[in-house]
Protein backbone atom coordinates (compact mmCIF):
# COMPACT_ATOMS: atom_id res chain seq x y z
CA UNK A 1 0.00 0.00 0.00
CA UNK A 2 2.71 2.37 0.62
CA UNK A 3 4.37 1.89 -2.82
CA UNK A 4 1.04 2.27 -4.07
CA UNK A 5 0.36 5.70 -2.16
CA UNK A 6 4.02 7.23 -3.30
CA UNK A 7 3.74 6.49 -6.83
CA UNK A 8 0.08 7.88 -6.55
CA UNK A 9 1.40 11.15 -5.33
CA UNK A 10 4.34 11.37 -7.58
CA UNK A 11 2.70 10.65 -10.67
CA UNK A 12 -0.88 11.35 -9.72
CA UNK A 13 -2.34 8.27 -11.68
CA UNK A 14 -1.57 9.82 -15.28
CA UNK A 15 1.11 8.27 -16.46
CA UNK A 16 3.46 5.38 -15.75
CA UNK A 17 6.39 5.52 -13.78
CA UNK A 18 9.62 6.12 -16.10
CA UNK A 19 13.29 5.84 -14.94
CA UNK A 20 14.13 9.30 -13.81
CA UNK A 21 10.97 9.00 -11.56
CA UNK A 22 13.37 6.71 -9.33
CA UNK A 23 14.68 9.93 -7.46
CA UNK A 24 11.40 10.81 -6.58
CA UNK A 25 10.05 7.09 -5.39
CA UNK A 26 12.69 6.61 -2.30
CA UNK A 27 9.98 3.72 -0.59
CA UNK A 28 9.38 2.15 -3.88
CA UNK A 29 13.11 2.19 -4.44
CA UNK A 30 13.82 0.88 -0.88
CA UNK A 31 10.69 -1.94 -2.09
CA UNK A 32 12.78 -2.89 -5.02
CA UNK A 33 16.00 -3.39 -3.07
CA UNK A 34 14.31 -5.37 -0.20
CA UNK A 35 12.86 -7.89 -2.99
CA UNK A 36 16.44 -7.99 -3.91
CA UNK A 37 17.47 -8.62 -0.58
CA UNK A 38 14.92 -11.33 1.19
CA UNK A 39 15.15 -14.26 -1.44
CA UNK A 40 18.23 -14.18 -3.82
CA UNK A 41 17.04 -16.47 -7.16
CA UNK A 42 20.86 -17.45 -6.61
CA UNK A 43 21.49 -17.83 -2.85
CA UNK A 44 25.01 -19.51 -3.86
CA UNK A 45 25.75 -16.95 -6.46
CA UNK A 46 27.58 -18.83 -9.43
CA UNK A 47 30.54 -21.00 -9.07
CA UNK A 48 33.71 -19.87 -9.58
CA UNK A 49 37.31 -21.47 -9.68
CA UNK A 50 40.05 -20.58 -7.83
CA UNK A 51 42.78 -19.11 -9.86
CA UNK A 52 45.44 -19.33 -7.42
CA UNK A 53 46.18 -21.44 -3.83
CA UNK A 54 44.49 -18.91 -1.27
CA UNK A 55 44.00 -18.21 2.39
CA UNK A 56 40.77 -17.08 3.48
CA UNK A 57 40.34 -16.46 7.25
CA UNK A 58 42.78 -19.54 7.80
CA UNK A 59 41.16 -21.55 5.21
CA UNK A 60 43.30 -22.97 2.38
CA UNK A 61 41.61 -22.84 -1.09
CA UNK A 62 43.46 -24.54 -3.35
CA UNK A 63 44.17 -23.98 -6.92
CA UNK A 64 41.07 -25.31 -9.24
CA UNK A 65 38.62 -25.69 -6.19
CA UNK A 66 35.14 -24.56 -7.15
CA UNK A 67 34.01 -22.20 -4.57
CA UNK A 68 30.75 -20.51 -3.91
CA UNK A 69 30.16 -16.31 -2.63
CA UNK A 70 27.20 -17.51 -0.38
CA UNK A 71 24.55 -14.31 -0.77
CA UNK A 72 22.42 -15.74 1.39
CA UNK A 73 24.71 -15.11 4.42
CA UNK A 74 25.53 -12.07 2.96
CA UNK A 75 22.30 -10.66 3.07
CA UNK A 76 21.35 -11.52 6.12
CA UNK A 77 23.83 -9.78 8.03
CA UNK A 78 22.32 -7.40 10.75
CA UNK A 79 25.11 -5.32 10.19
CA UNK A 80 24.02 -4.57 6.99
CA UNK A 81 20.53 -4.36 7.12
CA UNK A 82 19.26 -4.84 10.67
CA UNK A 83 17.15 -6.78 12.67
CA UNK A 84 15.00 -9.31 11.26
CA UNK A 85 16.70 -9.89 8.20
CA UNK A 86 13.96 -12.77 7.25
CA UNK A 87 11.19 -10.39 7.31
CA UNK A 88 9.99 -8.33 4.65
CA UNK A 89 10.81 -4.78 5.76
CA UNK A 90 11.50 -1.87 2.79
CA UNK A 91 11.43 0.74 5.40
CA UNK A 92 14.76 -0.65 6.62
CA UNK A 93 16.27 1.11 3.45
CA UNK A 94 14.68 4.37 4.53
CA UNK A 95 17.22 4.26 7.45
CA UNK A 96 20.67 5.58 6.61
CA UNK A 97 23.94 3.75 6.27
CA UNK A 98 21.97 -0.12 4.89
CA UNK A 99 24.28 -1.56 2.34
CA UNK A 100 22.67 -1.51 -0.74
CA UNK A 101 21.88 -5.44 -1.52
CA UNK A 102 22.53 -5.09 -5.41
CA UNK A 103 26.28 -4.75 -4.27
CA UNK A 104 25.91 -7.27 -1.89
CA UNK A 105 25.53 -10.30 -3.74
CA UNK A 106 22.51 -9.98 -5.52
CA UNK A 107 24.20 -9.85 -8.79
CA UNK A 108 27.32 -11.24 -8.07
CA UNK A 109 30.47 -10.01 -7.02
CA UNK A 110 33.58 -7.68 -8.29
CA UNK A 111 34.63 -8.31 -11.82
CA UNK A 112 32.61 -11.10 -11.88
CA UNK A 113 29.48 -9.49 -11.35
CA UNK A 114 26.49 -9.65 -13.54
CA UNK A 115 27.08 -7.25 -16.79
CA UNK A 116 23.29 -7.47 -17.28
CA UNK A 117 22.73 -5.99 -13.79
CA UNK A 118 21.99 -2.47 -14.59
CA UNK A 119 19.18 -3.56 -17.41
CA UNK A 120 17.80 -5.70 -14.97
CA UNK A 121 17.40 -3.64 -12.13
CA UNK A 122 16.07 -0.85 -14.13
CA UNK A 123 13.33 -3.16 -15.98
CA UNK A 124 12.45 -4.82 -12.74
CA UNK A 125 12.17 -1.35 -11.28
CA UNK A 126 9.62 -0.01 -13.99
CA UNK A 127 7.59 -3.13 -14.39
CA UNK A 128 7.26 -3.49 -10.85
CA UNK A 129 6.73 0.09 -9.94
CA UNK A 130 4.00 -0.34 -12.80
CA UNK A 131 1.68 -3.28 -11.38
CA UNK A 132 1.82 -2.05 -8.56
CA UNK A 133 0.68 1.33 -9.78
CA UNK A 134 -2.51 -0.50 -11.84
CA UNK A 135 -3.01 -3.25 -9.43
CA UNK A 136 -4.03 -3.77 -5.69
CA UNK A 137 -1.88 -7.25 -4.77
CA UNK A 138 -3.80 -8.54 -1.68
CA UNK A 139 -4.10 -11.41 0.33
CA UNK A 140 -7.85 -13.56 0.00
CA UNK A 141 -9.80 -13.36 2.03
CA UNK A 142 -12.08 -16.27 3.99
CA UNK A 143 -15.46 -16.50 4.10
CA UNK A 144 -15.95 -13.93 6.27
CA UNK A 145 -13.61 -11.44 4.68
CA UNK A 146 -10.88 -11.37 6.99
CA UNK A 147 -7.77 -11.35 4.62
CA UNK A 148 -5.88 -14.90 5.09
CA UNK A 149 -1.87 -15.04 4.93
CA UNK A 150 -0.94 -17.70 2.09
CA UNK A 151 1.69 -19.95 3.79
CA UNK A 152 4.26 -20.67 1.90
CA UNK A 153 7.75 -22.36 1.83
CA UNK A 154 11.12 -21.76 -0.14
CA UNK A 155 13.51 -24.08 -1.69
CA UNK A 156 16.71 -24.41 -0.55
CA UNK A 157 19.83 -25.10 -3.22
CA UNK A 158 21.33 -23.61 -6.16
CA UNK A 159 18.07 -22.23 -7.12
CA UNK A 160 15.33 -20.61 -4.89
CA UNK A 161 11.93 -19.86 -5.62
CA UNK A 162 8.73 -20.32 -3.65
CA UNK A 163 6.35 -23.79 -3.37
CA UNK A 164 3.50 -24.73 -2.05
Amino acid sequence: KKVQEELDAVLGGVRLPEFEDMATLPYTVAAYKETMRWHPLLPLGVAHAATQDDVIDGYFIPRGAIVFGNSWVLLREEADFGPDTDKFDPGRFMEPGRRDPRQTGAFGYGRRMCPGRYMAENSLFIAVASILQNFDITPPRDSSGKEVMPEYEWTSGLFSYVIG
